[in-house]
C-alpha cells in the first residue's frame, strides 16, 4: 500500500468513532497482520528471548521477580514467553485496553507446542474473554492494566526487578518518554536491569516497497505532523537521542548495540534530509535498530 494512503487510513482511524476497534478489525481481517506469525516460535521469539538473557545475565535472580512492560500489545506474546522461562510475576500494560483474549490463546496454543531453549515450563490453560484479567493472573501470574500511564505507575518505590520493551519507545513523543524513564528509575532498585529494543526505521516502508527505511528523514517536523496520526505515531528519535534519554534520567548503559544494513549509509547519503538531521552523524541516522541494557 502507498504509505500515503496508509497514513490516510490511519487519521481516520484515529477521527472516527470506535477508531481503535476498527484499526484491529481491518489488521486482523483485512491486512491480515494479526494474529503475528508466530510459527516457527523458535524465530518469532528470538527478540523477546534476548531480554531474557540480558536478565540472566544481569540480574541477581529471576525467583520471585517483579517484571514491567509498557506497550504489551494485543497477544502478550512477550508475557507468556516471560511465564515460559519462570517469571511468576508480572505488571503489563498499555495506554489503551488492546489484549484480546483469542490473540493470547493463539500464542498459549503455539508455546505448548515447540520447545525453546532453556525453558522451564509450557503455558498451562487458555484464558476465557469473560474472565480474561483474571485468568491471566491465576495461571501465568500476569496483571494487565489497559488505560495504563507509564509515567505514572502506582508502584512503591523500588519494586520492580525487569523492565523490558520491544519495539514500542519509537511510538511514544520525546517528552513523554523522558518522564517514563524518569518513573522507571524511581521503580527500580540498584539491582534492577532493564531491556529495550527499539525500532529506528520508517514504518511505512514496512508495507510500502517504493520507499525505504529512512524515508520520513526528508520531512520536517509540521510536515511529518501530516503523515503522523496518534494510532500510528513515531518520533523519529535516532539512537544518540534514546542515550541521552536514558542517561539524564540517571541510569547506567551497561550494554548497548545497533544495526545498520548494507545499504544503510548509501541511503541515507542519497537522501534529501530535512534541516533538522542534518547535524547528526551518518552512521547515527543510518541505525535501524538498537538494543540498550540499564541498570539503576
Amino acid at each position: 500500500m502507498d504509505w500515503r494512503l496508509k497514513s490516510l487510513a490511519f487519521q481516520i482511524f484515529d477521527n472516527v468513532p470506535f477508531g481503535g476497534l476498527v484499526h484491529y478489525l481491518s489488521q486482523r481481517y483485512i491486512t491480515k497482520r494479526l494474529p503475528r506469525k508466530i510459527q516457527p516460535v523458535s524465530e518469532s521469539s528470538s527478540v523477546f528471548r534476548q531480554h531474557i538473557n540480558v536478565f540472566k545475565e544481569y540480574a541477581n535472580s529471576l525467583d520471585n521477580a517483579l517484571y514491567f512492560e509498557f506497550g504489551a500489545g494485543y497477544d502478550l506474546f512477550s508475557n507468556i514467553l516471560m511465564y515460559c522461562y519462570g517469571i511468576d510475576r508480572q505488571i503489563s500494560i498499555d495506554i489503551k485496553p488492546l489484549a484480546k483474549a483469542t490473540l493470547v490463546n493463539l500464542v498459549i496454543n503455539h508455546l505448548s507446542q515447540e520447545t525453546l531453549p532453556e525453558v522451564v515450563r509450557f503455558p498451562k490453560a487458555i484464558v476465557r474473554s469473560e474472565t480474561f484479567l483474571e485468568d491471566l493472573k491465576k495461571f501465568y501470574g500476569i496483571e494487565y492494566r489497559g488505560n495504563a500511564d507509564a509515567s505514572c505507575m502506582e508502584l512503591p518505590d523500588e519494586s520492580v526487578d525487569l523492565i523490558a520493551t520491544t519495539s514500542t519507545l519509537e511510538h511514544i513523543p520525546h517528552e513523554t518518554l523522558k518522564n517514563i524513564m524518569q518513573e522507571c528509575y524511581r521503580l527500580c532498585h540498584k539491582n534492577s536491569v532493564i531491556s529495550m529494543q527499539i525500532d529506528y526505521t520508517d514504518h511505512y516502508a514496512h508495507s510500502d516497497p517504493n520507499i525505504n527505511v529512512y524515508n520520513f528523514l526528508s520531512f520536517s517536523e509540521e510536515e511529518w505532523t501530516k503523515f503522523n496520526p496518534g494510532i500510528h505515531y513515531q518520533n523519529r528519535l535516532r539512537h544518540s537521542e534514546y542515550k541521552k534519554i536514558f542517561l539524564k534520567a540517571g541510569f547506567e548503559i551497561v550494554r548497548e548495540s545497533y544495526e545498520i544494513p548494507e545499504l544503510g549509509l548509501e541511503q541515507i547519503s542519497n537522501l534529501k534530509l530535512d534541516s533538522h538531521f542534518q547535524n547528526y552523524s551518518i552512521d547515527d541516522l543510518a541505525k535501524t535498530s538498537g538494543h540498550f541494557v540499564l541498570k539503576k
